[in-house]
């Protein structure tokens, strides 16, 4: 894996998705596709395991940073380290299944992004759900906060999956060095 290029690459993704990510959501909630979720499972599918979980881990402290919450007092909070975790147990789930997995089908991106979305919004639910304990709750109920992130992954998956796709595959996957041939992939 070329880190200079996954370093421009992750850039771009976090460019569309602070630039394009209102635009595209649902409706008046919070429902809108994550383009750093489809970039965490391309990496997940095709990187070596090691640097597929380091690139997950500072894809999840990197979206820590540039989403914020709203809490219960008025203000708001940067809860860093949620997504990260979450980030880092999806593209394990990835790494785990890709063996069985065809990692140039379009499918499989679309399936995939969304199972490690799952995972990744289950953990930070579950980490904002522990910290109301605490008082430092959050202004929505975590039943709907789970709901809302589980429909913005399937959204991440179904749309954002089909559409990078095409250019994930045949254009950022050659420059940043990982092989199209399937028993090539590293483990």
């Amino acid at each position: 894996m070329n880190w200079l290029v996954a370093a421009v690459i992750t850039w771009a993704f976090f460019g569309l998705e602070l630039g394009l990510g209102e635009m595209l959501r649902i409706g008046e909630g919070d429902i809108g596709p994550s383009f750093i979720a489809v970039l965490m499972t391309f990496i997940a599918l095709h990187a070596p395991a090691k640097s597929a979980t380091w690139a997950a881990l500072i894809l999840g402290f990197l979206a820590d940073l540039t989403w914020t919450i709203e809490r219960s007092d008025g203000g708001v909070g940067y809860p860093l380290g949620a997504t990260a975790l979450g980030m880092v147990l999806g593209a394990r789930l990835i790494i785990a299944a890709r063996g069985s997995l065809r990692g140039d089908h379009p499918l499989t991106l679309i399936f995939m992004t969304t199972a490690a979305g799952f995972v990744t919004q289950i953990v930070i639910t579950a980490i904002f759900s522990f910290r109301q304990l605490y008082g430092d709750a959050v202004i929505r109920s975590p039943t709907e906060q789970l709901g809302e992130r589980l429909l913005s992954s399937l959204y991440s998956g179904l749309l954002l999956g089909l559409v990078l796709w095409l250019p994930l595959r045949f254009l950022v996957q050659p420059i940043m060095g990982f092989p199209a041939d399937r028993s090539t992939r590293p483990r």
